[in-house]
């Protein structure tokens, strides 16, 4: 009996024949994380730990997954600022550390960093503004409801009132960061940063040699390995001088 071989099952078999580079490629997300034993649950963060607002109404935004040439690190600080509703050239991009209470799942794998990431970091920025609105309108006696932002300002159209949001910072930290899932997202329709090209906010440090990547990185009398490769799908080693390389490690 002929059995039907999809193209998916033609991609891995392939793969698998050449080394793997293509599977890589095409592993289905899914199954990536199965390899871990669960599948990838929602992120959870400090939301406040994203955002630092300067005394000159600058911004530090923090991206939080690792940068390996995806544009993650343009791509999820452009969503905090939409709707933190700032503008674009009034922020620095920060890499974070490694810290997932505060970021939460920080990774670089199955194209997952948009899809996971779209609504709560959205939700960040929105939670950001709305503690803003929520100071400015105590500082004022107004409602927030009539309370507008735009460019790291927020408007007060009746009285003609204005605040940069470095004005209103400090007492927006004292007041209490809403629930997330509770904020008022923005229409499509006005996104302002989402959707825009923006130059990389690396571009100029990496084609002037400047971040220092691992292979960068020496210690004195630092040892170098090569990966070698069998010629042959299935191949098993020989032999090794496992003795002297574990020598070596402990040296």
């Amino acid at each position: 009996m002929t059995k039907n071989l999809s193209r998916r099952s033609f991609i891995r078999v392939s793969a698998i024949a050449g080394g793997g580079a293509v599977f890589a490629l095409h592993v289905n997300p899914a199954e990536l994380f199965a390899q871990y034993g669960a599948a990838p649950s929602p992120p959870k963060f400090e939301a406040l730990a994203f955002v630092t607002i300067n005394p000159d109404n600058t911004f530090i935004i923090t991206s939080k997954n690792p940068e390996i040439g995806q544009g993650v690190k343009n791509m999820l600080p452009m969503i905090i600022a939409d709707e933190l509703d700032v503008d674009w050239n009034s922020v620095v991009v920060e890499q974070a550390d490694a810290d997932q209470a505060k970021y939460g799942q920080q990774l670089a794998a199955g194209s997952f960093s948009t899809p996971q990431n779209w609504t709560p970091l959205r939700q960040v920025g929105a939670a950001v503004r709305q503690t803003l609105l929520a100071s400015a309108a105590q500082k004022w006696s107004v409602p927030q409801t009539e309370l507008t932002t735009d460019k790291g300002k927020v408007m007060h159209a009746a009285s003609k009132k204005s605040a940069a949001y470095a004005e209103l910072a400090a007492d927006a930290a004292k007041l209490p960061v809403p629930a997330l899932n509770t904020v008022p997202l923005k229409d499509p329709k006005d996104y302002k940063i989402i959707g825009t090209p923006r130059k990389g906010v690396d571009t100029a440090a990496v084609t002037t040699g400047k971040p220092i990547f691992s292979i960068d990185f020496t210690l004195p009398g630092m040892l170098y390995a090569v990966f070698q490769k069998a010629p042959v799908f299935g191949a098993k080693v020989a032999s090794a001088n496992l003795d002297q390389l574990k020598t070596l490690a402990s040296g």
